[in-house]
């Protein structure tokens, strides 16, 4: 939600143009701010809808929200956006990836009740965190089924690149970010049309955002090396105290050896060692079960809703939606198969 994010998206998107910053100020000091852009569709509902995903894609929904005078300048937003609702139309605010268990999610809650608006939380769920231990050797949380595969992977892709794979710290390297950019677009991400290079303005985009956050050091780009070729490479974005996995990829070739998985594993080290950041959030959707096996720690994120009007059928129409979401669900996995996008990656084994 930060400028260095913000910035690029309105600057190479081919929506950039239609998006829009809601600042909630007094005596010139900015207390909230939420990005918006009106949309026709949302979660595969068609609606007049109004989003916080500025982006097409989002890692971490979370308002920037002052800890002084928060919940009343989300309020004043909220009123602001209800009054605009006759001009453009945009009767729900969605709010998708918020901290659902952190302040912000709070005053989220809070705000909406005093502005008179239901606060309805469409979704949720728990995501993997790793949070700063005394010590590393974080794979010691793994059961030892694990470990061991841990190790056959690691053997299997030494025998076949002559190397032991090992982390290399890529961000001062100059062409890192092209290399990512190619490593990710030589994949299954390519064919089904997510990857960056695939998708207009994204690399841009993604070069950009890169720029910015080098300039300021909170940039960290990896690499899994052996026998000289890099087969996964990892992002990371610092914001305060934590550590965000912006962006993973992985040569496809090599998959059959966990290479991402492998990555992520020394990464937790590097993790430690090399930073003073208290926690790395994976960022990740619903149930990625990978990542829930990998990550020991949790954050619950949530997808909310808010109807910015007090008209009883803006709160039924939402109510239905919630209580349709299953069946829907459901039923867009069988008739869309092909879009329903699952990563072929190495599994960490079951516990």
């Amino acid at each position: 939600m930060e400028p260095d994010c913000l910035v690029p998206a309105s600057l190479h998107q081919p929506f950039g143009a239609e998006m829009e910053v809601v600042l909630a100020e007094s005596e010139g000091r900015a207390y909230a701010c939420i990005p918006v852009r009106a949309v026709r569709r949302q979660h595969r509902f068609l609606g007049p809808f109004l989003t916080t995903q500025v982006r097409c894609t989002i890692e971490c929904g979370t308002p920037l929200v002052d800890a002084e005078r928060g919940v009343e300048a989300l309020a004043a937003i909220f009123l602001a956006l209800s009054e605009r609702r006759k001009i453009t139309k945009s009767r729900v605010l969605v709010i998708p990836k918020v901290s659902a268990d952190g302040p912000v999610f709070e005053a989220l809650q809070t705000a909406a009740r005093i502005a008179g608006f239901p606060f309805v939380v469409y979704d949720s769920w728990e995501r993997g965190l790793l949070k700063r231990g005394p010590d590393p050797g974080y794979e010691r949380s793994f059961n030892a089924h694990q470990r061991r595969s841990l190790r056959r992977m690691r053997r299997r892709l030494e025998e076949e690149l002559g190397t032991e794979p090992h982390l290399v710290d890529q961000t001062s390297d100059p062409a890192a970010v092209e290399r990512f950019l190619r490593l990710e677009g030589s994949g299954y991400k390519a064919k089904t049309g997510v990857a960056m290079v695939t998708q207009t303005g994204e690399a841009d985009l993604f070069r950009d955002l890169c720029r910015r956050f080098a300039a300021t050091g909170r940039l960290h780009i990896f690499g899994l090396v052996a026998g000289g070729r890099t087969v996964a490479m990892e992002v990371w974005l610092r914001g305060g105290d934590g550590l965000f996995r912006f962006r993973t990829g992985y040569d496809e070739r090599y998959a059959r050896h966990g290479p991402g998985l492998q990555l992520q594993v020394a990464a937790m080290e590097h993790f430690h060692v090399a930073t003073d950041a208290s926690w790395i959030d994976t960022c990740t959707g619903r149930d990625n079960e990978m990542a829930l096996r990998l990550y020991p720690d949790r954050r619950r994120a949530a997808l909310i809703f808010v109807p910015l009007s007090k008209n009883p059928l803006d709160w039924a129409v939402l109510r239905s939606l919630k209580a349709l979401r299953p069946a829907h669900q459901w039923a867009y996995h069988r008739l869309h198969p092909a879009q329903v996008l699952k990563g072929t990656g190495r599994r960490l084994p079951p516990a």
